[in-house]
């Protein structure tokens, strides 16, 4: 029997941030950007890998990935573990568990990503100010979302203006 050799990724808009940001962390040219492009780009992989060998999805997986893709449409809102596991008809715990399996990360680790990528879109596409991004992402302490943005991009929010 042939291997598959088409499969489809249900979660395209997440592949394309993977995508972008594996692109914009190469581009930085220092290793921890090469080594972000790196993990983006294995993250990538794994979801089209995923796709072609283990086409049939359950229901449950497929309420896991809306709640993903929610998260990432209005990474501002005040998300808790308690309201994603609600909207995908699951305890917080199996909440969890499927979420991490699925998407290889906490859904507190996710939201905070998704945040961080809104937040470098917003500061390179936007004239918004890191006071203002912070603001628009649900961050009342500048600070902190700083340290987070530098954290995860390898560069302070100020910097990531065009």
């Amino acid at each position: 029997m042939s291997e598959p050799r088409w499969g489809e990724v249900r979660d395209r808009e997440l592949l394309g941030v993977l995508a972008r940001t594996s692109d914009a962390a190469y581009r930085r040219r220092d290793p921890v950007g090469r080594r972000q492009a790196e993990l983006c780009l294995e993250q990538l992989l794994g979801m089209i890998w995923d796709a072609v060998h283990n086409p049939g999805r359950s229901a449950t997986d497929t309420a896991v990935d809306e709640v993903a893709r929610q998260l990432r449409q209005d990474p501002g809102h005040d998300w808790t573990v308690a309201e994603m596991a609600g909207r995908a008809a699951l305890s917080r715990a199996q909440f969890t568990r499927r979420f991490v399996a699925q998407l290889g990360m906490s859904p507190a680790q996710y939201l905070i990503q998704a945040r961080i990528d809104r937040a470098h879109q917003l500061l390179t596409e936007t004239g918004m100010t890191v006071t203002q991004v912070a603001a628009a992402l649900g961050y009342t302490d500048v600070p902190y979302f700083s340290r987070q943005y530098k954290q995860r991009t390898g560069k302070s929010p100020s910097t990531a203006r065009p």
